[in-house]
């Protein structure tokens, strides 16, 4: 719930994705939203090439301070209503998944 409200706040979108699914499928999934970051816990299997992974059970535990810096990047993340907060993605009756 943490790494949902952040990315949230940091105007990111949230886009679930199972561990279980294959490296295929996954990679895939990413590319299809044009992902930047993906956020996991650092016992997931690694199966995501070509994006900057952050594991946030590290993050959690960092207890980095703030500097100002950070809270003027925060302060100016504005978003509205039209903004997308989640993308889901079902099977798919091809078996191609769909947003």
């Amino acid at each position: 719930v943490i790494g949902i409200i952040a990315i949230e706040i940091l105007g990111g979108v949230y886009c679930p994705l199972s561990p279980d699914d294959p490296q295929k499928r996954l990679q895939q999934l990413v590319f299809d939203v044009s992902g930047r970051l993906v956020l996991m816990h650092s016992m997931t299997p690694g199966k995501i090439d070509d994006v900057h992974i952050s594991y946030i059970d590290e993050l959690i535990v960092t207890n980095k301070q703030v500097d100002d810096v950070d809270v003027e990047c925060l302060s100016s993340t504005r978003l509205t209503s039209n903004d997308l907060a989640y993308i889901l993605f079902t099977s798919g009756s091809t078996g191609t998944p769909k947003a």
